[in-house]
């Protein structure tokens, strides 16, 4: 798809929600139960790993309550037919707008809201100094990728099993035009991960992740500043992200500024 140049139609947003709901959707073409479902109305994923089962998008533009619930009872049913729960993500493009009305009616419990950053990458300052010692190399197979579980475990605080699933995703992704995986060296030892999607005419930004001892060196806003780079060569105009409270003041350093709030939900 064209990289998009314009932030303040509803086609960006849309294209907002596609690039989070993909970097999701990979857990449901790679793992060996896992099921990717989508309709003109919604997109959903099972993997049979209760925390990544979720309703990724909803576009449902039939306002009655009656419809409207109807959709909810059939997700409802196809996750307690497989005895597990799920979270259903709102975002930017959520049809109707105010579809969290509904699932406060049906009881679903929310969980947590988070933002939605964008950056125009014509504005992006591409000078600044890389840390001492630091080298960023691109993942090119099995091999070089192998340090991202480490890095994932560690720098997320993830349960082994969780980053290997993350590993085994982009493994079966493969290394594409779609998804660029970044690990970062300090004296020759990997202690950085940054992974950049290509989807929808947006870049993505995803899994920033730094060992702990290799904290508080620059070593994270390298990383992505790398990535940054990287999108702009290949033509993109807008980057975005979702960053934790962690994180988020690197970013707005960085240029990034609030776009959107994803809400998410979860059956009771």
């Amino acid at each position: 798809m064209k990289p998009l140049q314009d932030t303040t139609d509803f086609t960006f947003a849309t294209a907002v929600d596609a690039i989070i709901c993909e970097e999701m959707a990979g857990f449901g073409r790679s793992m060996p139960e896992g099921e990717l479902h989508e309709t003109a109305e919604l997109t959903w994923l099972y993997t049979g790993v209760p925390i990544l089962n979720a309703v990724l998008q909803t576009h449902i533009l039939d306002n009655d309550e009656r419809t409207i619930s109807a959709y909810i009872d059939r997700m409802s049913r196809y996750f307690t037919e497989r005895n597990t729960g799920f979270a259903w993500v709102l975002g930017a493009a959520t049809r109707p707008v105010h579809f969290a009305h509904f699932l406060k009616r049906r009881r679903f419990v929310h969980l947590v809201n988070k933002s939605c950053m964008a950056l125009n990458l014509s504005e992006f300052a591409r000078d600044e100094p890389t840390p001492e010692g630091l080298t960023i190399q691109k993942a090119q197979d099995a091999e070089s990728l192998a340090p991202l579980q480490k890095i994932e475990q560690q720098g997320f605080g993830n349960p082994p099993d969780i980053a290997a699933l993350y590993y085994k995703k982009y493994l079966y992704e493969g290394f594409n035009a779609s998804w660029h995986h970044y690990i970062g060296y300090q004296h020759g030892e990997p202690v950085a991960i940054t992974s950049l999607l290509l989807h929808a005419g947006l870049a993505g930004i995803f899994g920033v992740a730094t060992l702990p001892e290799a904290r508080r060196q620059g070593i994270a806003t390298a990383m992505v500043r790398h990535a940054l780079h990287e999108a702009h060569r290949f033509g993109y105009q807008y980057a975005v992200l979702s960053p934790t409270s962690m994180s988020e003041k690197i970013y707005r350093r960085l240029g990034f500024r609030d776009y959107s709030t994803i809400s998410i939900w979860k059956s009771s």
